[in-house]
């Protein structure tokens, strides 16, 4: 017999967990370090000291110079909701409750003429009230809070900010640190680029975009003067992206605190072109993280992999913050620090869901930055791909068009749309230092049995743990 929510809450601890951050969360009494963690909208793990051909993020790279580079970092969730929910519940989305974006009001609550059909969706699709938030827990251990541009979680009483900020310059930043009086802080600050449309970011930063002829387009997309053109637009507005960075860089230097505060750059979830944003493959998974501050050892890059569940149990460990139990992370302190010894995650998992209910298509994927897992239920019912994945107007998407029309000269990037729009195998196995873009399945491969069986078994140990009910059911035999 299955337990109910309540139920399970009460066994992991949660109740528990938010129990003791409304008591007030225990804290360190020494100095405590403050936090600016900058999110910038559908980036992906591109930047210049990643090696992105073509780009040049100097502000980004020159942050990765001064902390720690994780070049192997992925979100939840290829989609801003669920993946913006796991950065502040240390949660996975099957679990902190939002498994699609809900819609966007910026501020402390939603009006009261906010419209119902609004209203509904965002009290089902929501972050439960027994989940501890980042927010809960640093506003009771003191900390002033801030957000900046970008919301779109639910509900709003979940995430009690003290400053709502519309704008994402350098002087909204500026404007909350010059309130901040001393205080310890946390400030979100999220930035709206490079999410689709790229051309108005372009345009307001008066910027010429990168010579297509200068990138290199991902593997599994036609290598056309249309994608090149898609693809350099992108770039493109990462490089705006990283003015922005440098904006709130430097505002954090001009308040005198940055000595004393801890900064966390990453992107939501991959960027939006198909097999990207909103997929479980590798490209729509990982995306940028650099931590850089006070603890942090300067000039690192690492391997070891990390997951957006891992930064609320990071930083609660810098604040000297009780964590509530359970989270699905850890905290990235030691890697930080370069202890002796210190690793990060054999696996890191993502998930994507179409819909609610026990017959809507999901995936999930486990991956050990070596081979890319990948599970499905319900592949066969609907999993339409977001708007701006594949439509021209308004979202200025050409990649769709581009593969498309290359169906001849392309003949795999053309297979490989088609086949996510159509029913997507239950499983798929990636040997990424081979095929990073994911293009050919090797799980029929005997050479890959052992890999294949410890990702399932760590799929199948993972979704125990979390509760997740959709792939509780052991993996079908090899080759299913």
């Amino acid at each position: 017999m299955g337990v109910t929510r309540r139920q399970f809450l009460r066994r992991t601890g949660l109740a528990a967990g938010l129990a003791a951050v409304r008591a007030g969360a225990a804290t360190r009494t020494e100095k405590r370090p403050s936090f600016l963690l900058i999110v910038s909208d559908d980036q992906g793990a591109q930047m210049g000291c990643l090696g992105t051909a073509g780009l040049a993020t100097p502000h980004m790279d020159g942050l990765a110079r001064r902390g720690v580079l994780f070049r192997r970092a992925f979100c939840t969730f290829g989609s801003c909701s669920p993946a913006r929910a796991s950065l502040l519940t240390g949660l996975m989305p099957h679990s902190h409750g939002i498994t699609r974006n809900v819609f966007e009001h910026f501020g402390p609550e939603p009006p009261a003429d906010w419209p119902a059909p609004k209203r509904r969706l965002n009290a089902a699709v929501r972050v439960g009230d027994e989940v501890p938030t980042l927010i809960e827990l640093l506003r009771g251990a003191g900390y002033r809070t801030g957000i900046t541009s970008k919301f779109h979680l639910a509900p709003h009483r979940k995430f009690p900010f003290d400053v709502w900020s519309k704008g994402n310059r350098g002087e909204d930043v500026a404007r909350f640190l010059a309130g901040c009086s001393g205080r310890p802080f946390f400030l979100k600050h999220n930035i709206r680029s490079p999410h689709r449309p790229f051309l108005p970011f372009l345009r307001r930063a008066g910027r010429q975009g990168i010579d297509p002829d200068r990138v290199r387009v991902p593997g599994y997309l036609p290598d056309t003067p249309m994608m090149r053109r898609d693809w350099a637009e992108y770039l493109t507005a990462v490089e705006v992206t990283d003015e922005k960075v440098g904006e709130a860089l430097a505002a954090l230097r001009a308040s005198g605190r940055a000595d004393e505060t801890i900064v966390l750059f990453t992107g939501d979830n991959g960027p939006a072109f198909h097999r990207g944003k909103y997929s479980v493959y590798d490209f729509g998974l990982r995306v940028p993280l650099v931590i850089a501050g006070p603890g942090v050892t300067p000039g690192r890059e690492t391997a070891e992999l990390a997951s957006h569940v891992d930064l609320m149990p990071t930083i609660a460990d810098y604040a000297g913050v009780r964590l509530p139990r359970p989270t699905h992370g850890r905290s990235l302190r030691p890697v930080l620090e370069g202890r002796p010894g210190a690793k990060g995650r054999e696996v890191v998992f993502g998930e994507v869901a179409f819909g609610q209910g026990p017959k809507a298509a999901q995936g999930r994927s486990a991956s050990d930055g070596r081979l890319h897992y990948i599970r499905r239920v319900h592949p066969d019912q609907p999993h339409r791909m977001p708007a701006d994945n594949f439509q021209a107007k308004p979202w200025g998407n050409h990649s769709y068009r581009a593969t498309l029309e290359a169906k001849d000269t392309h003949p795999l990037a053309y297979r490989l749309l088609k086949q996510i729009e159509a029913a997507p195998p239950t499983e798929e196995l990636f040997d990424l230092t081979r095929d990073p873009w994911c293009t050919h399945s090797v799980l029929d491969d005997p050479a890959y049995a052992a890999g294949l069986a410890r990702l399932r078994e760590a799929l199948d140990r993972w979704a125990r743990q979390t509760n997740d009910r959709a792939f509780a059911s052991p993996a079908p035999e090899r080759g299913g």
